[in-house]
């Protein structure tokens, strides 16, 4: 995941961050230094980058910067709201080897644009994904749920099935960022559950795939069905978060880290600015919260479980945005089957 600006042209309710028209991360990286991280990138074997951001098409190198990664054989995906989508932007987007348009989709007309504090934002999403189809790029949607959406989800699957969605990201709305000061619209406990069975049943019957986000689950009855890919996956159940061994993120200003949601600066590992990303990768003692991950570190409930060893404590992103810390994550199936 590589935030290539953290400008935005929204200021979205439920946003892990509190980036915005106006606010940054400082001085991002030139277009000459982004060109030569797409060389690290490669070197290290990188497979897919997903370009993001705040907005990725703000900036305005971003057909060189995915025109080189394709050249390099990296598959090349963005992630956009929408608004600035053409069909000038999605020639461009072919002309230079993007191959999928991920558009974030928070609910139906009114409720999207609430979230996004603008109105006509839904239309400009549907309008996005509907020429990015007829292009021939594979559409995507993602979605944060949270209580404003959650009741509109079965109409939302049918919207975006018509559309042509191909894979629809769903995961949990989390309390960090802009989204902390609206802890009331996150889910709790009590709703989880309900929410997970809603997911394994819409999974099954969906003209989509349905991505089930990292925040949601684990190691119950529940598991084979959210976690499952295909009918020949081996991997049906939870294995723990991959930040810093499947995947990384790359900021706007050249932090790197294990994962772009963790928004906290303790999750910096180093800057490309300062050390070859290949240093930082491969540096002893990097991502220790994943890598050097020992079930002594488990907090809360998770402490002491059975799965302990293997989850890891469940989604670093939620277990920090609501406990502060990591592998404590106490929204977790399991843990509620076990303690009700």
């Amino acid at each position: 995941m590589w935030e290539i600006t953290s400008r935005c042209n929204l200021r979205c309710i439920h946003c892990a961050s509190d980036l915005g028209p106006t606010e940054s991360r400082g001085n991002e990286l030139t277009t000459e230094r982004a060109l030569h991280l797409i060389e690290e990138l490669a070197d290290l074997g990188c497979e897919y980058v997903a370009l993001s951001g705040g907005e990725p098409l703000l900036r305005s190198d971003w057909p060189q910067i995915a025109k080189r990664l394709n050249s390099l054989n990296v598959a090349v995906g963005m992630i956009s709201n929408g608004l600035l989508i053409t069909e000038s932007v999605v020639e461009t987007l072919v002309e230079n080897g993007v191959s999928i348009l991920a558009v974030s989709m928070d609910g139906l007309r009114a409720t999207h644009d609430f979230i996004r504090a603008r109105p006509g934002s839904f239309d400009a999403a549907v309008r996005a994904l509907r020429l990015a189809a007829d292009a021939g790029l594979r559409i995507h949607a993602i979605t944060h749920v949270n209580r404003m959406n959650r009741g509109e989800l079965d109409a939302l699957n049918v919207e975006l099935e018509n559309l042509g969605v191909r894979t629809w990201l769903v995961q949990l709305s989390a309390p960090m960022g802009r989204m902390s000061e609206r802890r009331d619209l996150v889910l709790d406990a009590s709703e989880l559950h309900p929410f997970a069975q809603w997911l394994s049943a819409i999974k099954e019957k969906s003209r989509m795939y349905i991505a089930v986000g990292d925040n949601v689950g684990y190691y119950t009855e529940l598991e084979p069905l959210l976690r499952r890919k295909d009918a020949d996956h081996p991997l049906s159940f939870w294995c723990g978060c991959s930040a810093g061994f499947l995947t990384i993120g790359i900021e706007a200003n050249g932090n790197v880290k294990g994962c772009l949601s963790l928004q906290s600066e303790q999750f910096i590992e180093g800057n490309v600015l300062e050390r070859p990303l290949r240093e930082i990768w491969e540096r002893p003692g990097a991502f220790a919260y994943t890598r050097s991950f020992e079930p002594s570190q488990l907090r809360g409930k998770c402490k002491g479980c059975d799965y302990g060893e293997a989850c890891r404590g469940g989604c670093t992103f939620m277990s920090v945005a609501l406990t502060g810390y990591p592998h404590g994550n106490p929204h977790c199936l399991y843990q509620m089957t076990t303690t009700s």
